[in-house]
């Protein structure tokens, strides 16, 4: 585990595992660990200026304040199951 983490916490989503940083606050563009409505998954994010960030979701991809969403973490590792 790289020694810059310092809050890890693996997440078993959608046939992969996940290797958060929960420390990491400022959004940048990325794989995110992420909380819409009270629902937890991972998305990738991009940043634009004026606070606003882009959720990609396949077809229902979106744009929204950073502030609509919860940014719980940065994914710094995966792993897939086939």
């Amino acid at each position: 585990m790289p020694s810059d983490i310092k809050v890890p916490l693996l997440v078993h989503f959608e046939k992969q595992n996940y290797l958060v940083d929960m420390t990491v606050a400022e959004i940048t563009d990325g794989l995110w660990l992420i909380e819409i409505d009270k629902l937890i998954s991972v998305k990738e994010l991009y940043r634009f200026p004026g606070g606003r960030i882009r959720v990609e979701n396949g077809k229902a991809s979106f744009e929204c304040k950073a502030d609509d969403i919860k940014v719980l973490g940065k994914i710094v590792a995966r792993t897939e199951y086939l």
